[in-house]
């Protein structure tokens, strides 16, 4: 599986992102809370973000956001588009290491840890995300409400393997 990554910076590419979720119908899956509904609060969603798209053949399989940075972390959100739910976990496990090789513009790591929050009942979800790399390392009770009903909120983390050698 060939799969090229790339930054996306463009407000009009970031809506053909949003529009690809919509098509899938995967927008109210990852934006579950709600927060986020039309191509324009993704722009603006993106605003302290960095999302990079994922592509087979120039086709669209995936996408990844970080976002809530600090320091050499950041919040992970992945989704992978169903043409590629075939390979989701080879394909977060190529998104991790591509994030991880991103560099600043000093040469520094973009990031050596990753946060991931999914609510408990996304259970694929959590499996692709433990493929890829992540950790459970606690859950929040009553953090997520989906379709009305309220889980808890797994929360899992995953480090570069050079993060780990120290």
């Amino acid at each position: 599986m060939t799969i090229a990554f790339e930054r996306v910076t463009s407000h009009l590419a970031q809506i053909e992102v949003w529009k690809t979720l919509e098509h899938f119908s995967l927008n109210r899956v990852v934006f579950y809370e709600g927060l986020v509904k039309t191509g324009i609060e993704f722009v603006h969603y993106l605003k302290d973000a960095a999302l990079y798209l994922a592509k087979r053949d120039d086709e669209p399989v995936g996408a990844v956001w970080l976002n809530l940075f600090q320091g050499y972390s950041a919040a992970a959100h992945f989704v992978v588009f169903p043409p590629a739910w075939g390979t989701s976990e080879a394909l977060s496990r190529a998104f991790v290491e591509f994030i991880f090789d991103e560099k600043r513009a000093d040469g520094s790591p973009l990031v050596t840890t990753l946060l991931g929050m999914t609510p408990k009942c996304y259970i694929d979800v959590i499996r692709v995300a433990e493929a890829a790399g992540f950790k459970r390392i606690c859950e929040l009770p009553d953090a997520a409400v989906v379709s009305g009903r309220i889980y808890p909120l797994t929360i899992m983390i995953c480090c570069s393997r050079k993060e780990i050698q120290k």
